[in-house]
């Protein structure tokens, strides 16, 4: 065989092996890459479905409740905010109360999000009020303590998830068995709950 066939036949193999290499490098790089999260968590949701007793997920029975349970997700903080109405007797029962006195009780909390898998861990911002720990025969965690929630799409409802369970005393949760389902919202509905504020979210900037 001539000198020439042979290095032909050489740059071929390694054209060949170097294709193969390639391949075999994509998948590796892949993995490293970051979970994607189910949805884009940013911005304002509300509460529009929940079971709280086992019996199966039901709707507010009264239409003043509506849009007075909200989370608002900040992610350039990771921060979420919760905001529940309190009605002139003080109630904060998602089931009682009637939301007719303007205020409203915020819960604060850091979180991660990693494919359908929540992390949220509460912290009582400065100046702030500490929320009460589960009592002594509950397994949720405790306040401070790292609180895992999965989420998945709620059927036949556009931007609409099933959370597997919400922290402790949040919107009525035994923080174990309890279920909630949240859909989008416009942000201008929790900016007057002043939640934002209370947990060192900033401020949204309207645009242009």
């Amino acid at each position: 065989m001539s000198t020439f066939k042979r290095n032909h036949k050489l740059r071929l193999l390694l054209r060949s092996c170097g294709a193969i290499c390639a391949l075999a490098i994509v998948p590796a790089a892949a993995c490293n890459e970051d979970p994607v999260p189910l949805f884009d968590e940013q911005g304002t949701w509300a509460l529009v479905l929940f079971d709280i007793d086992g019996t199966g997920l039901v709707k507010f029975d009264i239409s003043a409740r509506l849009d007075q349970f909200l989370i608002h997700f900040d992610q350039e903080s990771k921060i979420v905010a919760a905001s529940g109405c309190i009605d002139s007797m003080n109630r904060t029962d998602i089931t009682e109360t009637l939301c007719d006195a303007d205020m409203y009780q915020c819960r604060c909390f850091t979180y991660e999000f990693e494919e359908t898998q929540m992390t949220w861990t509460e912290f009582t911002p400065k100046g702030g009020v500490k929320v009460e720990d589960p009592p002594k025969d509950s397994t949720a965690p405790k306040v401070g303590e790292p609180y895992s929630i999965a989420v998945e799409e709620y059927p036949d409802s556009n931007q609409t998830y099933r959370y597997s369970t919400l922290p402790y005393g949040l919107f009525n949760s035994d923080g174990e068995t309890t279920k909630y389902v949240f859909q989008t919202r416009g942000d201008a509905v929790f900016e007057v709950t002043g939640c934002m504020d209370y947990c060192g979210i900033p401020a949204v900037m309207p645009t242009e």
